[in-house]
């Protein structure tokens, strides 16, 4: 009957007895009530049943059933009525669920006005149905929409770049940057791919291995490029200060998502967040000052920014605090009786999948001089390699 988005939980509005029960009710005894009660029950199951139940007749029947005083358990109702809300069941479980998909429907075909420098009030002559004329001044003059047409287009051998694109957005997502660093711009107006060779090679090899995403990223993560280190030599950073040709790998930090599922992760708690909801209207803050992209329009290649508010999650946002407790008690239970520095080991082991050592193992255990356990566990958590790939 209602819709509300509030912070707060609504209130509970009470029933009006007198929508219910009559305005010029008069009532002597306790009995007299009880019966007033009763027909009230009756008439509201009637109009329920005739589907002309008012608003106030429907708490009114929640009420009395939420009280116990009206029962719809199936024990509670004639051996008759038992057998055929039985039987209603079973013929219910029988009957197939259609499969359902979105779909489109065709209806009348309108050609779209030019619109002049963009602009949508100035309207100019009628622009008929085709494909980019770059590739194709094919017109679609067919009475449907051209939707087909325009996906057959899309997907056929006479255009290139359909995997160009796609190719270029995963070596973005593995290298931090594309080969054509404008990703979604392949025009004029575009970047020049870096290493236009090595372009076609992955285009051509995704093609082969049947469009497979998987294949693709797992070609790209497996090659010396990625695997090479982050340290560069002196000489590159004199040539290629920006490492626009990969001669070393460039640092860079996790995703939203990945930074909180780690967050989990590391916490040894069963709750992780790499699938979870999104709400448009209530986007999750912490995801937002990582800079996840608003989900209400596609996004090739993500902002990276460095603002306060991410140090302040980390240091002192709920999550963080939370999984360090969590994290702390597991590293305690595993290296219990085993003094301070096997707590140190199973800690960097947690975080990093990596032994400390020794200087590191010494500032940590200085810092434990005038710090409990769980704080050291918090600053380790915050240090650029939990939350950056190297």
């Amino acid at each position: 009957t209602e819709l509300i988005v509030a912070e707060e939980a609504p209130r509970d509005i009470p029933i009006n007895f007198v929508e219910i029960l009559g305005e010029n009710l008069e009532v002597k005894n306790q009995k007299e009530l009880m019966t007033v009660f009763q027909k009230a029950l009756t008439q509201s199951l009637k109009n329920w049943k005739q589907g002309t139940m008012t608003d106030a007749e429907a708490k009114y029947v929640d009420l009395m059933l939420k009280e116990g005083i009206l029962n719809n358990e199936l024990t509670s109702m004639p051996p008759r009525l038992q057998k055929l809300i039985k039987k209603y069941r079973e013929l219910e479980k029988a009957i197939i669920i259609p499969k359902r998909a979105p779909g489109l429907h065709e209806s009348e075909v309108v050609n779209s006005k030019l619109f002049v420098r963009g602009d949508h009030r100035k309207e100019s002559h009628e622009v008929p149905r085709s494909f980019l004329e770059v590739f194709s001044d094919k017109k679609y003059t067919s009475e449907n929409s051209g939707r087909l047409q325009l996906a057959h287009d899309i997907t056929s051998d006479a255009n290139p770049l359909k995997s160009r694109v796609l190719v270029n957005r995963l070596w973005n997502y593995v290298f931090g940057n594309g080969i054509v660093s404008s990703t979604d711009n392949f025009g004029l107006l575009g970047k020049k791919p870096t290493h236009p060779e090595l372009l076609d090679y992955l285009v051509l090899d995704f093609e082969r291995n049947n469009w497979s995403i998987k294949t693709a990223l797992r070609k790209m993560i497996l090659s010396e490029t990625f695997q090479l280190s982050s340290e560069a030599a002196k000489e590159n950073l004199e040539k290629d200060i920006t490492n626009t040709y990969l001669t070393y790998y460039t640092p860079r930090r996790l995703d939203a998502e990945a930074i909180k599922d780690s967050l989990h992760y590391v916490g040894a708690h069963n709750y992780r967040s790499m699938r979870h909801n999104i709400l448009r209207n209530r986007l999750d803050k912490f995801n937002e000052s990582f800079d996840f992209p608003v989900p209400m329009t596609t996004m090739s290649k993500r902002n990276i920014t460095n603002v306060p508010a991410q140090a302040l999650l980390l240091m002192n946002g709920p999550i963080a605090k939370n999984m360090s407790h969590h994290l702390t008690g597991h590293v305690e239970h595993r290296t219990k009786g085993k003094g301070p520095e096997a707590f140190i080991i199973g800690l960097y082991n947690r975080l990093y999948a990596r032994n400390p050592e020794q200087a590191e193992i010494a500032a940590c255990l200085e810092y434990l001089k005038n710090h409990k356990n769980n704080e050291l566990a918090l600053a380790l958590l915050n240090s650029k390699e939990f939350i950056y790939v190297y």
